[in-house]
């Protein structure tokens, strides 16, 4: 979606805007929700079966495995174990980092 634009109700872009947005360069939204289910599906597929997924200009996804560890709820001192998971980590290409880094966004209010 080009800069400016609104999309849905919320800050967040969706895949319903996406595929909208697709939808309307393409001539028919079925064509839109078929293209971005698809690319999202491809992504989630190379995840799970441990390929980094690489897109240019946005950056390289990766699922890494975090051990398990011992934490405490500050609140009550007690003391847990946080069992072996699996983490999506996302690498902004410099490109897109330098994008963030001079755009002038709209933060919002706290």
């Amino acid at each position: 979606m080009a800069s400016g634009r609104h999309h849905s109700r919320t800050s967040s872009l969706t895949r319903i805007d996406l595929a909208d947005e697709l939808g309307k360069q393409l001539g028919t939204s079925a064509a839109g929700k078929k293209v971005v289910h698809s690319f999202f599906d491809e992504i989630r597929k190379s995840l799970i079966a441990g390929e980094r997924v690489q897109i240019h200009g946005l950056g390289s996804f990766r699922v890494v495995a975090k051990p398990a560890r011992k934490v405490c709820n500050p609140k009550t001192g007690k003391k847990l174990m946080v069992p072996d998971q699996k983490a999506l980590i996302l690498r902004l290409s410099n490109k897109m980092r330098s994008q963030i880094r001079n755009a002038d966004m709209i933060r919002p209010k706290k």
